[in-house]
């Protein structure tokens, strides 16, 4: 049993032919990336210092209790109850905090899956990064969450916070984006809430 490999003329049609198919499987793959990227860009973050606690201090409720929908985040991890010289129950910071609103806008086609946003300082370092005890993020809407992130600065200080938002889209990929920047695809190092 032989290989027909062909004549001159079958080879001429089948390289071309071959190359074709290459382009285009390369083309659609870009086209994908190219599509995610588009939606991962109409993804952002804003937030709002809400005040800066040194621990002991009082934290107003209005910083912690919320309306309808609001969530809280990691900042009831840093408060303990207490109550005021009328009985009243109030909360106290356990150690220095920053507490901040965080609001994810989706302006995309796709479901937002996971958000965990990590405040840098525009001087180098980052504060521990916190997660978003949200569900999915739909298109089109906004989720909110207020949170405290704990500092080492002097009680009432309230340093630049610079929040890069990362989040994992619906094919499951992680996006980190921090405010002015456009938005990365992000692999590896996605910090830990």
């Amino acid at each position: 049993m032989s290989i027909d490999w062909g004549d001159a003329p079958t080879w001429v049609t089948a390289v071309p032919t071959a190359l074709a198919f290459l382009v285009a499987a390369f083309s659609y793959k870009s086209s994908v990336k190219d599509r995610r990227s588009a939606q991962a860009r109409r993804v952002y973050a804003t937030s709002t210092v809400l005040g800066s606690y040194g621990a002991g201090d009082q934290v107003p409720s209005s910083n912690v209790e919320g309306g309808p929908g609001s969530h809280f985040g990691s900042l009831l991890s840093y408060l303990t109850l207490g109550s005021d010289h009328r009985g009243n129950q109030i909360y106290l910071a356990q150690v220095n905090i920053i507490v901040v609103t965080v609001t994810l806008h989706n302006g995309s086609d796709e479901p937002i899956n996971a958000w965990l946003v990590q405040f840098e300082r525009p001087t180098g370092g980052s504060f521990p990064a916190v997660g978003a005890p949200l569900g999915a993020t739909n298109p089109g809407e906004k989720a909110t969450f207020t949170t405290a992130v704990p500092t080492d600065l002097p009680a009432n200080s309230v340093p630049i916070l610079i929040p890069a938002i990362y989040f994992k889209d619906s094919a499951d990929r992680w996006w980190m984006r921090r405010v002015n920047e456009s938005v990365r695809r992000v692999k590896k190092n996605v910090p830990r809430a």
